[in-house]
């Protein structure tokens, strides 16, 4: 009796998959990126590989491939075979991805109800092939366990995909996999550096920037682990962080860059710069509001920067918060596929300030696991860096983060240095009077809020010259081409009167020689001041910081409570 793995229509089953050949060659895939996490666990992604479709092996399953309308549970049977081979321990952690590698990661009760469903056979310790422990630092908790556990199905899972694609499409075999050369990167990066169109390159702001770019450079040489990388906003963390990562991954024969970012609109902003830097055909930015790559990218490259997005395989990889925080606790196989590429990953996170304080605990235990279990090395950067150390509040807090820029008296100095506004509070203000100052101002930016209060002001100066409104609800097109012409208007001295929600703060690259910030925590202020004087073009740039009075379209929300941007 010969057994199949695929079936082509209207093919004989001579053309058919083997299901030996899919195993064997599912079990080596696997393999390898089981290595990728840690070379000592490589015979876990093989068992993985060799067990899953065991149940293939089935005159039902036959059926179904000959045609016959059946539902057939393919996935189960391996997992019994790993439970009487490797024993309820290592068996049962097999038995998550075996039983979940097409429907998702099941919970433990589906699980022990599945296997107690179907004879299994007696343990015997004297036929268990060799398999090593889980590192026994992370099964000291249960959450390193269950992280380690995702990480082996996603081995699977995509391992699995990439197999069954190569039979019943091979030609996509070579267009798969976008080879990560960071020296070469780094030399494009150097270039475009270089180039910018820097009116003086010797101002005391272009003077610190390049101090900072010269301490990343100079921090690479480190061993994978935490870093925070905590300069002022203006200061040219974008592009240091990535020379940094690049360098970091040479040095340290790291995989690809992972650039995680909290809000859509500085995705775009920073894919776009980074692209520029270093080629259109190794940045894949991936993201709900995702648009096809650029048209200068080749039919190709273009196809193998879509494909990318299926599992991460790709030099560069700008993605949002939400995605990659999601897909860490993820069960659906399409979304777990791509978390192995995290391993031995340079993950920059972008805003570090903005991450939930409602899921603070788990987002740093994942951060932890990733660097601990996965050789990944992860970089917090912000200039308004938050508490995450361990402490007795922060139990899943996070130890041994190399602060690149310096001690802590160091950092001070650079903000000191970096000051280029200064903050005034302006108590309540209603929005009538908010429209009366923008309107004395040639060139202004008020930030609010909610999105009510944004469209309410907005209302009040759509007839004054240079009235612009900016909202997360703009399409991403729309948003990127005014922000353009926003930073166009600035640098010809026209009219700029924009209301914005707080969207504009983290990470957008533009300047307004003033700016008014309704009443928020210090971090949104700080944030806020950094679309000021951003280029030091005045000695200090003024921040207004006004309170939105009963009866205004939007009052200063309770914390939690703000509507999304």
């Amino acid at each position: 009796m010969s057994w199949f793995a695929h079936s082509l229509p209207d093919r004989s089953r001579e053309d058919w998959e083997p299901l030996g050949a899919h195993l064997d060659a599912t079990a080596k895939t696997a393999e390898g990126f089981v290595a990728a996490l840690n070379e000592r666990l490589a015979a876990w992604g093989r068992a993985l590989g060799l067990l899953h479709d065991v149940g293939k092996a089935s005159l039902p399953f036959l059926a179904r491939l000959d045609g016959k309308a059946a539902a057939v549970d393919h996935s189960t049977a391996g997992a019994r075979v790993a439970v009487h081979h490797y024993g309820r321990e290592i068996g049962r952690l097999l038995a998550f991805a075996l039983m979940g590698h097409h429907g998702g990661l099941p919970d433990i009760g589906t699980v022990e109800g599945r296997l107690r469903s179907g004879e299994i056979p007696a343990h015997d310790p004297a036929a268990e092939p060799p398999l090593p422990l889980l590192d026994p630092a992370p099964l000291r908790r249960a959450f390193g366990l269950g992280f380690q556990v995702r990480m082996l199905y996603s081995c699977l899972v995509d391992a699995d995909s990439l197999e069954t694609e190569a039979f019943y499409h091979p030609e996509r075999r070579t267009q798969r996999g976008i080879a990560f050369d960071p020296a070469a990167l780094e030399a494009r990066l150097d270039r475009a550096i270089a180039e910018l169109p820097v009116e003086d390159k010797n101002s005391r702001v272009n003077r610190l920037r390049a101090t900072v770019l010269d301490r990343c450079r100079q921090a690479a040489s480190l061993s994978p682990g935490l870093f925070s990388l905590s300069v002022p906003t203006g200061g040219g963390k974008t592009l240091s962080a990535l020379a940094f990562a690049l360098a970091h991954a040479r040095l340290n024969r790291l995989r690809r860059v992972v650039v995680v970012i909290p809000y859509t609109s500085i995705i775009e902003q920073t894919a776009q710069v980074y692209r520029k830097a270093l080629g259109p055909e190794v940045v894949l930015e991936h993201h709900s509001n995702s648009r096809p790559p650029p048209p200068e990218v080749g039919d190709d490259d273009r196809e193998s920067l879509r494909m990318a997005e299926e599992n991460w395989d790709a030099p560069v990889v700008v993605t949002t918060s939400v995605q990659f925080f999601e897909s860490l606790f993820a069960s659906r196989r399409g979304a777990c596929r791509k978390l192995h590429n995290l391993a031995g990953a340079v993950i920059v996170l972008d805003e570090a300030q903005l991450l939930p304080a409602e899921l603070l605990q788990p987002c740093l235990a994942a951060i932890t696991e990733l660097v601990a279990s996965c050789g990944a090395s992860v970089v917090l950067t912000t200039a308004t860096q938050p508490t995450l150390k361990r402490s007795p509040w922060l139990e899943c807090g996070l130890n041994n983060v190399h602060e690149i820029m310096g001690d802590a008296e160091e950092v001070t100095e650079l903000h000191r240095a970096l000051r280029r506004v200064e903050i005034v509070p302006a108590g309540p203000m209603d929005d009538d009077a908010l429209a009366q100052a923008m309107a004395a101002q040639h060139q202004v930016l008020t930030v609010v809020d909610t999105r009510a209060h944004a469209r309410a002001l907005f209302e009040r100066i759509k007839d004054m010259g240079g009235a612009v409104h900016l909202s997360a609800l703009m399409c991403p097109a729309h948003r990127t081409e005014v922000l353009d012409r926003l930073r166009i208007a600035l640098r010809q001295g026209l009219p700029c009167r924009v209301v914005s929600t707080q969207l504009v703060e983290a990470g957008v690259d533009i300047s307004f020689p003033a700016v008014y910030r309704a009443l928020a925590g210090l971090d949104s202020i700080i944030q806020a001041a950094g679309r000021c004087n951003r280029e030091g073009e005045s000695t200090l740039g003024r921040v207004v910081v006004f309170e939105a009075v009963e009866g205004a379209a939007a009052t200063f929300p309770p914390p939690g409570s703000a509507a999304p941007p």
